[in-house]
């Protein structure tokens, strides 16, 4: 995958194959800056990483102690399609993962953390860890034009774990916490929550 690229393809949930750009680049919402709210309090949505974890209204500080660069990863940061410029996305990639955040005015207003290739088992692990650090015992589940998406809401915050098939029954896997506000303006998980298939998981 294109370097570049990869926090945009994660943060689309599976609108990039490992060679594709996303199929179109949403238009810029010049007000939504001022729709952001400030976290007194980080967020009830978390993102994970073994036993520790990040929220949104939190700081880059923070996110990088969680998910600290790995020696062989590549640093990444860019300006988002569909957001205005001070907004700001960090992160890192390796061949095996990635993890990506949008800051506003030095808050985390979206987090992502993707894992390339994983298992069944794997995968089972991972929903369990994200279940554990928000206090959860169910989603909500959607199968989309062959992707599998489980999400949640925590007010205006959202959670939403997708599921890509992959080959050799390994599957790419990407979490994402963010504001509805920065959701809906990235064209994350358009008419995803309005599928007609659903169901408790």
């Amino acid at each position: 995958m294109d370097r570049r690229l990869w926090i945009v393809c994660g943060l689309l949930l599976g609108g990039c194959s490992a060679m594709d750009a996303p199929e179109s680049t949403p238009v810029v919402n010049k007000a939504l800056s001022s729709q952001i709210p400030e976290y007194v309090n980080p967020s009830p949505a978390k993102l994970p990483n073994g036993r520790r974890w990040i929220a949104l209204g939190e700081n880059e500080d923070r996110a990088f102690s969680i998910f600290p660069r790995p020696s062989r990863g590549f640093p990444l940061e860019e300006t988002i399609p569909g957001l205005s410029t001070d907004f700001v996305s960090k992160g890192w990639e390796t061949t095996t993962e990635g993890f990506g955040i949008i800051l506003h005015e030095d808050q985390i207003v979206l987090a992502m953390h993707q894992y390339e290739s994983i298992e069944a088992d794997e995968f089972a692990q991972v929903l369990e860890l994200v279940k554990d650090a928000n206090g959860i015992d169910h989603f909500t589940g959607t199968s989309l034009n062959g992707v599998d998406y489980w999400y949640t809401f925590f007010g205006h915050d959202e959670l939403v774990i997708s599921r890509i098939p992959g080959p050799k029954k390994r599957y790419q896997v990407t979490i994402t916490i963010g504001y509805d506000k920065v959701v809906q303006a990235l064209g994350i998980l358009k008419d995803v929550t309005t599928a007609t298939k659903t169901s408790s998981i």
